[in-house]
């Protein structure tokens, strides 16, 4: 029997083998399923308070945005996203005292995809797993993630290898003026 923490990190652990399996398959390059899992096991993050998994980065700049790198793009939608929370949640904890806080700012998701990749493998916006990223993010950079504190901004590029990185910057994206009675900033 699993305790509640094993079961989530065993739902965790097969939420990102799918993940990694999606990226091989998606990424053209052809392995057989036993090279895929060898794969996927050599990746899997550590449990909680281990190293980090390559290419977790986070940069403070001079003009007081941050940075972060994810090693991967956010999955589709999944019962679990503790494989890519956590070791976000450890990275922002290990720096939490040189962190910024941002009271107005706007957080920029770039889903970048490697250029082996076709156009269609190129995922629509809706449904990739922002929202459990920005409520890690929340907890040790912003004053609120709502729409009055925060722009949320999502494209896709393509890059030298598949990653997400998240760039905050001061400040909220400038506001539409709707006309007389209609104040988007409150």
């Amino acid at each position: 029997m699993l305790d509640r923490t094993g079961a989530a990190f065993c739902a965790a652990r097969e939420a990102y083998a799918e993940t990694r399996e999606k990226y091989f398959l998606c990424s053209r390059k052809y392995f057989s399923r036993a090279d895929v899992r060898t794969a996927m096991t050599a990746d899997r993050p550590e449990q909680a308070g281990g190293d980090l998994p390559d290419g977790y980065e986070l940069t403070v700049q001079k003009d007081g945005s941050v940075t972060i790198r994810l090693p991967l793009r956010l999955s589709k939608r999944s019962s679990s996203t503790e494989f890519v929370c956590e070791p976000l949640n450890r990275l922002l904890d290990r720096r939490a005292s040189a962190l910024p806080r941002f009271r107005a700012c706007t957080v920029v998701f770039y889903h970048c995809y490697a250029a082996s990749h076709q156009l269609a493998d190129v995922r629509d916006h809706d449904n990739l797993e922002t929202r459990a990223v920005l409520n890690v993010i929340e907890r040790y950079l912003l004053t609120s993630d709502s729409g009055i504190y925060c722009s949320n901004v999502q494209t896709s590029c393509w890059g030298d290898r598949d990653q997400t990185v998240i760039c905050i910057r001061p400040g909220k994206i400038p506001v539409l003026d709707l006309g007389a009675g209609y104040d988007a900033d409150m």
